[in-house]
């Protein structure tokens, strides 16, 4: 890889790797017997449809091609009191999040570049409801890999899976950080505002936690006039301009820079589009997302059981109502990228 930071190139080598691993890395799991009870066909139960499906395709496709090693990989993991089929029939290595059930320490190397593990646990994201999604009426089938049951009436995301995606994406935001790059968090709902702000400055980055301005990013030009416009009143409130100025003229300004402050203060230090963006809910975000597809920025997004996981490059499956799932969730990432910011400041 070159030593030129280039995120999309990284998110490539992302799913790259997962799906090479996914192909062709050898099966050592001791074969088990599968079997699936009348109770399991229950759709109150505790293996999901989607997952019922999915093991049957395994097992189907292991008969046509007399494949009988792979089902050597299927099993199943409990979690909540019920089953939780983890059914691709792939083992993954040892050294994956999934296989770890609890702290994620230490480092290894991951292709050609340092694959590290964060601390995270599956029990302190079960504390905070990270694995509780929508309700069943209102699931987006292309969520189905994701969820692991249904629970009176809501999905239940696979908290393994959710640490992976967790990992990957705290391994990208850690090596941006080291290069010195930009990020922008976007998370404008009122319940979330305030630890989008704080996460933000803690980890000394740009944010948006109020309303999304359509074409504040691709509208670039517009977006940066109004932040010199910003800074120039701002400068004149500092300095006591505005006081000097007829009591309707001093009025109207002062109106104007504190509608300023609160769409564009959290960005109000940004010099150029953002490197990576890290979006909190992609529903209520969706024209932020979609600018950041039309620009080719790489983003990273909690996504929920109503949501696409296509539509980010990086998608953690997550709680993205709870504010308990929301911090936990953007701690994590603030660690990541503090941690690299300070081997940066290092090492310029």
């Amino acid at each position: 890889m070159s030593n030129v930071f280039s995120p999309g190139e990284l998110i490539g080598l992302l799913r790259a790797e997962r799906m090479g691993r996914a192909l062709e890395e050898a099966i050592c799991y001791q074969a088990v017997l599968l079997g699936i009870t009348r109770a399991s066909m229950n759709t109150q139960s505790f293996i999901s449809e989607a997952s019922f499906q999915e093991t049957a395709r395994v097992l189907a496709k292991a008969a046509l091609l007399g494949r009988i090693d792979w089902l050597k990989g299927l099993k199943e993991n409990v979690v909540l009191g019920g089953m939780i089929p983890v059914g691709s029939g792939f083992k993954t290595p040892s050294n994956e999040p999934n296989n770890i059930p609890n702290n994620i320490a230490g480092e290894a190397v991951w292709g050609e570049m340092t694959r590290r593990y964060w601390n995270i646990n599956l029990e302190e994201m079960m504390e905070a409801g990270v694995h509780f999604g929508h309700g069943t009426r209102k699931w987006n089938p292309k969520m189905a890999p994701y969820i692991s049951a249904k629970r009176k009436g809501i999905h239940i995301t696979n908290l393994t899976r959710t640490a992976r995606f967790l990992s990957e994406a705290c391994d990208l935001v850690f090596d941006a950080a080291s290069k010195g790059k930009q990020f922008l968090i976007v998370g404008t709902k009122n319940k979330e505002a305030d630890s989008v702000a704080w996460a933000a400055i803690r980890a000394r980055r740009h944010y948006v936690n109020k309303k999304w301005l359509g074409g504040m990013l691709t509208n670039w030009s517009t977006t940066e006039t109004r932040l010199h416009k910003f800074r120039d009143l701002r400068t004149e409130q500092k300095i006591g301009g505005l006081n000097r100025l007829p009591k309707r003229d001093a009025a109207m300004l002062k109106r104007q820079l504190s509608h300023l402050q609160t769409y564009l203060g959290g960005i109000k230090y940004m010099t150029g589009l953002p490197d990576i963006v890290i979006i909190v809910d992609q529903h209520e975000e969706y024209t932020a997302l979609q600018e950041c597809i039309t620009l080719g920025i790489p983003t990273i997004c909690l996504i929920d059981t109503n949501c696409d996981p296509d539509l980010a490059d990086i998608s953690i499956p997550a709680n993205d109502d709870a504010i308990s799932s929301i911090r936990l969730i953007l701690n994590k990432l603030v660690f990541a990228i503090c941690e690299g910011r300070s081997g940066y400041i290092r090492n310029p």
